[in-house]
């Protein structure tokens, strides 16, 4: 995938991904690429929100499922060389944010909580979990451990 067209984005931002008919021939090898794909958001969070979407068809991917997974691949090959600049400006205070989504997931109406860490300015941590409504605003409500430091 070295002379790949590359893209601007990862995933279309319009873009909902559903169970399909036509299932992927090789699901094993999906889920190498989608392991793959988070272990690289520990240090591209950028990444966590489309690589968390792909994660949730690990079970039974289908051909859709792998042409989004390459287009973050096509996205990382642009984007190969940038990293994360974390700027020491003196603030060293924890911040947690968190916010529900209401049966938001098109294939089986699970909500989402989504919750971004921050030290300081610099964001350190970005996830979007897919839960029930009562767990996901149960989860909302729990203080959140990093959140005793700031």
């Amino acid at each position: 995938m070295i002379d790949c067209k590359t893209v601007d984005c990862p995933m279309n931002p319009n873009q909902k991904l559903m169970v399909e008919q036509e299932v992927f021939f090789d699901p094993e090898r999906y889920r190498r690429l989608v392991g793959w794909l988070i272990y690289l958001t520990m240090t591209g969070p950028n990444l966590s929100f489309e690589v968390g979407v792909v994660s949730q068809f690990m079970q039974n991917p289908c051909i859709g499922h792998w042409n989004v997974a390459i287009r973050i691949l096509r996205y990382l090959i642009k984007t190969v060389g940038q990293g994360l600049l974390y700027e020491d400006k003196g603030n060293t205070q924890i911040f947690v944010y968190c916010d529900t989504n209401w049966a938001g997931s098109p294939t089986d109406r699970r909500s989402t909580i989504g919750y971004c860490v921050l030290l300081g300015e610099n964001v350190i941590k970005k996830q979007n979990v897919a839960w029930s409504f009562a767990k996901v605003e149960y989860r909302a409500m729990t203080p959140s451990p990093m959140s005793l430091y700031g």
